[in-house]
């Protein structure tokens, strides 16, 4: 398409280009919809509890040269505050990990993770997936992808870890993922009673996310001995899912 442009006497005839359309295809309406409804949820939540936090803290601010006994009250409001926006950022981390399980599955998404953490954390992760992945319900998937997360963030994190290697295997019944490091390793018994008294989500949220998808997490590990994680869940595979 061309229009007639004048300048002057001239006339110059002009090549419109269209516009650039949308995709419409399933997975950019998925994904789409997915932006907005986080974007949805920070507006409504996070950032209004934040905004309360933050009031909070320049009450504490006006009154502490005043009288500093009366802080006290505003000060557990913005921590309540705090500690909710906390927890919904949890919440959204995870919708976000779900997001790519559900666009690329379990085995790509994992894939695509380990190479992103080497190249930030300059660490080798080796990945492998033992025949072809079969269709997983999102809950297994999402679950195996947080379990796998954790652990690497743990290696890489606490550990020391300069190699790591992550595995996922199915068969009929059930899938299995391991991931190991050649890291500081530690004292397992001892580390999980820590965690569970100082309510550490992540080693904990890994057990409890196997066991309630009626599975297994395994963790041997020992001081300067390196560690592996190994989550068995069972399941039917869901072929209309299968990547």
């Amino acid at each position: 398409m061309s229009s007639l442009l004048k300048r002057g006497n001239m006339q110059v005839r002009v090549k419109q280009t269209p516009a650039p359309t949308q995709p419409h295809d399933g997975n950019g309406k998925f994904i789409e919809g997915e932006r907005q409804r986080l974007a949805q949820e920070i507006h409504d939540g996070l950032i209004q509890e934040l905004t309360g936090a933050v009031l909070q803290l320049e009450i504490c601010e006006k009154v502490y040269t005043k009288d500093s006994s009366q802080v006290l009250a505003p000060l557990i409001r913005a921590k309540k505050q705090a500690r909710k926006c906390l927890n919904q950022l949890r919440q959204l981390t995870f919708d976000l990990r779900l997001t790519a399980v559900k666009e690329l599955g379990l085995v790509k998404a994992l894939r695509r993770h380990c190479e992103e953490l080497s190249q930030e954390k300059g660490i080798a992760i080796a990945f492998k997936a033992t025949k072809a992945e079969v269709g997983l319900p999102l809950s297994i998937a999402g679950s195996l992808y947080y379990i796998v997360r954790e652990a690497l963030l743990n290696a890489t994190k606490h550990a020391k870890a300069g190699r790591i290697q992550v595995r996922v295997s199915f068969d009929k019944q059930q899938v299995m993922v391991t991931v190991e490091d050649d890291g500081t390793g530690f004292d397992v018994e001892p580390t999980l009673a820590k965690a569970e008294e100082e309510k550490k989500f992540g080693m904990i949220g890994m057990h409890e996310r196997a066991h309630l998808l009626g599975g297994s997490l395994h963790v041997q590990s020992a001081p300067q001995s390196g560690t592996e994680v190994t989550a068995v869940i069972p399941y039917a595979p869901d072929r209309s899912e299968a990547r």
